[in-house]
Formats: structure tokens, C-alpha cells, sequence
């Protein structure tokens, strides 16, 4: 966490302390395990000194660049007052409040509890994800760990790394369950949650959106897990915050954090690709209005300084040399679809793609989503406030659709991975809650913090 909170004082000096903390959690462990990576690329093995040597020099050089531009100065370490601060709220709070936040703390140390309490058992979580990481720690190295397992190519080819190496860090740090990692982040989730809401809301009507989001079924139960759906889901939700409250303040650090975090979600899975298209289309609509043409490039940037690094590394790595042709993966997806245009357009598959949604998705998720559709219904006054995050909604849940239509035309096994499906919708669950929230906040808080059509 301190390394991440570092590296965050880099990045923006514009969100509260308690933010940069939940903040610091999910950055901090993601920027490790790529330095673990890094120092598998220039063929150092990641033991437990090489990564604490690696990650304190980071620390040092960003807390010499703090300090050279005076980010970091004594006085302010004595304003912080954390504890005061602390104190301050929580003698400021309604009964109301004081119950929303008991009601979150029990439900978050519920989770952490459930999570350490059971070891990694799930299928996948246990034969891929938790299995490569053992591996990882026996060897301290992604090409050794390779070829020590006879079915490697699916278990260390197929799924990028960043999950199996948090595992492998905290086996190497001591721990006996790294299912602690995913609780703790569903915390970080509900502080960056909870302080993006305040921008657009009083404080008890963040803090009951941030109740539900955490409470929601399917969520709550995969932060217990040690599967990706939820670390995909907090780095997306994360990005779509930041990238919204641009939107809004125009902070640089914001727009850097929106597209480091979009960036870190491809590192936990592949499927990230879609979704940038997405995120980058209504960027490009608010840049053109806005003329800030640079924010289109910069979002591109960091997106692709992490995107294609598991690709590149394992065709160079674990590949024979005719696989060597690098092709990024987003230009494969893209050309895959013009090629199979005739058949996407052929409307005898509409109505199935519609009755799988409607029976895996619509059912599954329907407060969240037919509660959208009410609220954006009662509230269309209040739509023209907050329009480009509908539209960061909107667009992303097209392509959601558009995409599942598109697997089940090139993998018609995935017809029957409606379970699939729900698994990969956990990632819209926060930011439709976050839409909700801010279109039902009152007039009187959300006035100035919004962004005109």
C-alpha cells in the first residue's frame, strides 16, 4: 500500500487522504506485480529481496521527485491531522449515517473473514489462476514455471498474470491464503466509490449507494473469491470514476489515473479491449466539445503502455519463432469482426442473443438495470447534467451485448456460458449504481459539480 500511495502523490495531489489510501491498495498491488514481471524481462528471478529492492528504489526516486517539487513538505505532514480528522466525522455523523457505516463495516469484515477463512477452492481460481502462482513461487520464474508444467500453454498462455502474481507475492511474503487480496480491494472499491459519489452528493445519500454496491449479491460474493471478475471490475469502475470526474475538474491526475487504471484492467484480463473502444469513443465526444484534443492521445497512451505487454512477452518468450508475428490483439479483434460482418448483420441470430441476455443478464441483474431505466425515465431533466457518464454507461453496455453476440457466433460452446456471462457483467454493477446515484442526488449538491451538455 505505501508503495501505491507514493506513486499516487505522483500521479494527482487533488483527492483526500482517506481516497488515496483505497486508492493506494489496488495501484500499489497492480505497479508490484508488473515490477515482478519487468524483472523477469531483463532475466532476474522475483524473490522476495529482488522485488523489495526494485520496489524501494521506485519509492525513493518518486519521493526525491515529490519532494523537488515540493509535493511533499514538512508542514503539510503536520496539517494531515489524519486522526483528528477521523474524529471530526464521525462526531458530525446523523444517527442515519452512523447506521449506514456500521451496516459497511460489518459487511466488508464479513467478507475478509469469509475469505480467510476458506482456502482457494473454486475451479478455475484453484487450477489456473492460484496453481500458476504456486508454480511461480516454487520457481521465481515465468519461463521456468512454464516449462515445469506439462499443461502450460492454456495455464500460463491463456490468462494474463496479474492476479497469479499477487498470489505469488504473498506466498513469498508468508502468507498461507492470498484470498485476503480480494476483500481488501472490495474495501478500496467502496472508499474511491464513496468519495467519487461526493462530488455529486450529500454525504448520507453517498454513503447508502456505497452500501448497495458493496451488499449486491453477486459482487459481495466474488470479492471472496480468488477469481478476476472482481479485480477486472474495481480497476474498470475505478477508471470510469476517474475518467468522468475529468470530466468534470479537468485535474490532468484524474485523466492519468482513468487511463493507468483502464490499462491495469487488461493486465487481469484480455477482454479489456472492447471496453477502451468504448471509454475512448465518449472521450473523443467530450475532447471535440471541449477541444482538448490531447486527452484522446494521452488515454491511448497508457492504455497501450500495459495492454500488449503479456502478448508480446509470450510470443517472444514461450512461442516458436513462426508464431512471432506480433500482431496487438485489439487490431486481431477488430479485423476478426470485419471479416465475419455478413454474419454479425444476419438478423435470425437477433432474437436468440436477446432471449440469452434477457434470461442470463436482465433476470440476474434486474434492480440494477430496470432501476436504471426508471430512474434515467423520472430524471430526464437531470440526464443533460451527467450526460457523458450515461453515455460511458450506455456505450460500454452496447458493446457488452455486442460482444456477447459476437462470441456466441464464433464459439458456440459459449451459448451455454450464461454463468460466464454474469460473471463478466460484475464490472457494470458499480458504475450503473454510480449513475443512479448521481441522477437521484439532490439539485442543491450536484449543481456545480457537472458536466453541461
Amino acid at each position: 500500500m505505501l508503495f501505491g500511495f507514493v506513486i499516487s502523490l505522483v500521479i494527482t495531489s487533488h483527492i483526500t487522504i482517506f481516497e488515496r489510501l483505497g486508492l493506494a491498495y489496488g495501484l500499489g498491488f497492480a505497479l508490484l506485480t508488473l515490477g515482478m514481471f519487468f524483472l523477469n524481462v531483463v532475466g532476474i528471478k522475483f524473490s522476495l529481496i529482488n522485488t523489495v529492492i526494485l520496489i524501494s528504489g521506485l519509492m525513493v526516486l518518486s519521493s526525491i521527485y515529490l519532494l523537488a517539487r515540493h509535493r511533499i513538505v514538512y508542514p503539510s505532514l503536520k496539517r494531515l491531522s489524519i486522526f483528528e480528522k477521523i474524529k471530526q466525522a464521525i462526531s458530525s455523523l446523523s444517527i442515519f449515517e452512523g447506521t449506514i457505516i456500521g451496516l459497511l463495516v460489518f459487511f466488508l469484515l464479513a467478507n475478509i473473514a469469509t475469505a480467510v477463512y476458506w482456502p482457494v477452492w473454486w475451479h478455475d481460481a484453484l487450477t489456473v489462476y492460484d496453481f500458476r502462482a504456486r508454480v511461480l513461487a516454487e520457481t521465481q520464474s515465468l519461463p521456468e514455471a512454464f516449462r515445469s508444467v506439462q499443461y502450460s500453454r492454456y495455464i500460463f498462455l491463456g490468462k494474463p498474470p496479474m492476479t497469479s502474481l499477487v498470489h505469488t507475492w504473498l506466498y513469498l511474503s508468508g502468507w498461507a491464503n492470498p484470498k485476503v487480496f480480494y476483500p481488501l480491494l472490495l474495501v478500496s472499491l467502496a472508499i474511491i466509490f464513496y468519495y467519487s459519489l461526493r462530488d455529486f452528493a450529500p454525504r448520507y445519500h453517498s454513503l447508502l449507494f456505497t452500501l448497495i454496491v458493496v451488499i449486491t449479491p453477486d459482487l459481495y460474493s466474488y470479492a471472496s473469491r480468488a477469481y478476476p471478475h472482481f479485480p477486472f471490475t474495481f480497476y474498470f469502475t475505478v477508471s470510469i470514476l476517474f475518467l468522468y470526474r475529468w470530466m468534470v475538474g479537468q485535474k490532468k491526475g484524474f485523466l492519468f489515473l482513468a487511463g493507468i487504471f483502464l490499462a491495469l484492467s487488461s493486465w487481469v484480463r484480455k477482454e479489456s479491449d472492447p471496453f477502451f473502444l468504448g471509454c475512448l469513443a465518449v472521450l473523443l465526444l467530450f475532447s471535440l466539445r471541449r477541444r482538448h484534443l490531447l486527452a484522446p492521445l494521452l488515454f491511448i497512451l497508457l492504455y497501450f503502455s500495459i495492454e500488449p505487454l503479456w502478448s508480446l512477452y509470450t510470443r517472444n518468450v514461450f512461442l516458436p519463432p513462426s508464431s512471432l508475428v506480433f500482431v496487438p490483439p485489439l487490431i486481431t479483434n477488430i479485423l476478426s469482426m470485419v471479416q465475419g460482418a455478413q454474419r454479425f448483420l444476419d438478423p435470425s441470430h437477433w432474437n436468440f442473443i436477446m432471449k440469452f441476455l434477457r434470461a442470463w443478464i436482465g433476470l440476474r441483474y434486474q434492480v440494477a438495470l430496470y432501476g436504471l431505466m426508471v430512474i434515467v425515465l423520472l430524471y430526464l431533466d437531470r440526464l443533460r447534467r451527467h450526460l457523458f457518464l450515461f453515455f460511458l454507461v450506455l456505450f460500454n453496455l452496447i458493446i457488452f451485448g455486442l460482444s456477447t453476440y459476437w462470441l456466441m457466433l464464433t464459439w458456440p460452446s459459449w451459448r451455454g456460458a450464461g454463468t460466464s456471462a454474469q460473471r463478466f457483467f460484475l464490472m457494470f454493477i458499480p458504475i450503473v449504481w454510480y449513475l443512479i446515484a448521481c441522477l437521484t442526488a439532490k439539485d442543491e449538491v450536484g449543481g456545480k459539480n457537472v458536466v453541461q451538455k
